[in-house]
């Protein structure tokens, strides 16, 4: 049974690389069409040369500011009356609902790397969530079967929060949880 009303873990994906050198790249070119603005202009040049590097600056501008919700991106996952609700949480301040799944309907939770429980699951031709920290080779990487779904979640067992969760679930749903 569980004790507490909502067991909680969030899960940090961490920065990423590729994101933030597109963002820097944007902000260059930013300030680099700043400054080709101002001198297009104080050379006297048309109008519509002007505003077409005014229209890139505020683009070049947008673009950056979109990018920098995405640098950093975890995922919470809470387990409320037998649901696990997954949220990503956009630079650590902004966040977005990404689903309620139905534990009672839980096929099997194990280790990614477990390929005896998951055999008779890894064939099946299902839509797959990724709300881990993207680390292919992570042992903590758990797969959940859900009859029409397979959730990936990073779930490391050390953490004392993530092993009440994984213990909660275990109480009601022992013989679907695999934790070797």
């Amino acid at each position: 049974m569980l004790e507490e009303g909502c067991i909680e873990v969030v899960v940090s994906r961490g920065k990423s690389v590729s994101v933030s050198i597109v963002r820097v790249l944007c902000i260059v070119l930013t300030v680099c069409f700043f400054f080709l603005a101002t001198m297009v202009a104080g050379s006297g040049a048309s109008f519509g040369i002007t505003l077409v590097f005014v229209a890139l600056i505020f683009v070049m501008a947008f673009l950056a500011w979109f990018l920098g919700r995405y640098t950093y991106v975890d995922y919470e996952y809470a387990l409320v009356d037998r649901e696990l609700r997954v949220a990503k949480i956009l630079n650590k301040e902004n966040r977005k609902h990404m689903g309620t799944y139905d534990l009672n309907k839980m096929e099997i939770l194990a280790r990614s790397t477990n390929k005896d429980a998951l055999h008779d699951f890894s064939h099946r031709q299902v839509p797959t969530l990724d709300y881990s920290n993207h680390h292919k080779d992570d042992p903590n990487l758990f797969e959940l079967y859900l009859p029409d779904t397979r959730i990936l979640l990073t779930l490391d067992p050390e953490n004392p929060e993530v092993e009440k969760l994984v213990r909660s679930i275990r109480t009601f749903a022992p013989r679907k949880v695999v934790m070797d």
